[in-house]
């Protein structure tokens, strides 16, 4: 994953059922529209821009085959701290 171009960082992310379970007005929600469950494993690729993150799910889904999720989340940051901010 990380010789693609514009792919920064990957992370393997294991989800823990026993974690979350509380009874919020969220899981409510959530629960009113599908099951809620916890994945078992999330991957979460950070990239410089949306076409590499994009490249990136083609090629994980074109290597893991038969097992690779039709479950794709795609997140854009909205505002960055810069040296500015930092220094406000």
């Amino acid at each position: 994953m990380m010789h693609l171009d514009g792919i920064l960082a990957a992370h393997a992310l294991e989800g823990d059922p026993t974690a979350g379970q509380q009874p919020t007005k969220e899981k409510t929600f959530r629960e009113s529209r599908d099951k809620d469950i916890t994945v078992a494993v999330v991957l979460l690729v950070e990239g410089m821009d949306r076409a590499s993150v994009e490249a990136a799910i083609v090629a994980l889904k074109n290597y893991l085959g038969a097992l690779a999720s039709d479950c794709v989340t795609l997140y854009q940051t909205q505002h960055v701290l810069s040296d500015v901010d930092a220094h406000a």
